[in-house]
């Protein structure tokens, strides 16, 4: 070999060498590029949610009282446990049909007056709606304030009950639910 053809190979192992590393560089590059777009967008999703969650607090604190240092009210006040009862019932009722169901039919169970559970009230609610209707009357119970817990809960579908005139696509559920809630007498 001579020494023309072994500069020619070195000259192109060097510009071989440096088109690898400057591809290399592009590549790195590129991949902290993508990194810092990724970054970005997830700081800029959890900044939305730290800021829906500051503008609940703030709601929430002056629903409660206003300067923050309140308690929420997590009770259903009424001079009789009769009275928060029914305040009990009309909620469910109004949420059931807020979100589009059907109030069938909902009575106040009796509750065992121990220590544990003597401000509990439960309600039972039976109502027909469809899947979306009873998702956002969940939702809508669950996160209420005055406070209430679903103990229990049985849906069934008219077309698993073969009625014919049930939509199979979105098919009317008939709903029981068993919910929780506790009172606390109203101060004078």
């Amino acid at each position: 070999m001579s020494a023309a053809a072994t500069f020619d190979r070195k000259r192109f192992g060097a510009v071989a060498l440096f088109a690898v590393l400057l591809l290399a560089g592009l590549i790195w590059i590129g991949w902290a590029s993508l990194a810092v777009s990724t970054i970005g967008e997830q700081l800029t999703q959890q900044e939305a949610q730290l800021d829906a969650l500051a503008m609940r607090t703030r709601s929430l604190t002056a629903g409660a009282g206003g300067d923050g240092t309140a308690q929420i009210a997590v009770y259903f006040p009424g001079d009789t446990q009769a009275i928060a009862a029914a305040a009990v019932q009309r909620t469910v009722d109004e949420i059931v049909e807020k979100a589009g169901g059907r109030v069938v039919e909902s009575q106040i169970l009796p509750v065992q007056p121990d220590e544990e559970t003597a401000n509990r009230i439960d309600l039972r609610a039976s109502f027909e709606a469809d899947i979306d209707a009873l998702q956002k009357a969940l939702y809508d119970i669950e996160t209420h304030l005055p406070m209430m817990m679903v103990k229990s809960m049985s849906v069934r579908s008219f077309v698993q009950a073969g009625r014919r005139d049930a939509d199979e696509k979105n098919p009317i559920l008939q709903v029981a639910l068993v919910v929780s809630g506790f009172w606390t007498p109203e101060e004078p």
